[in-house]
């Protein structure tokens, strides 16, 4: 998932990437017209909890998947309530 910035395909950051990908680039040219699926006004919040204590734990092996779900939703609670 492609963070919901509206600069995707013109931020230097990103260039190198989407020119190597034409289909991800294709997407992202609708992220800045996306309307987020969760009836929440902290969507970003809850995104960026996702991947940090998600996402990313099980990409690099740094927790097992109950571990990472465990903490995710420990924290992503304490977002929403």
């Amino acid at each position: 998932m492609p963070p919901a910035r509206e600069d995707l395909l013109e931020n230097n950051d990103f260039k190198e990437f989407f020119e190597k990908n034409p289909y991800a680039a294709e997407y992202a040219k609708y992220v800045k017209y996306a309307i987020p699926p969760a009836q929440t006004t902290k969507t970003v919040d809850i995104q960026d909890e996702m991947t940090v204590n998600l996402i990313e734990p099980l990409m690099y092996g740094t927790k097992n998947y109950e571990q990472a779900i465990k903490d995710a939703t420990k924290n992503i609670n304490r977002i929403l309530w």
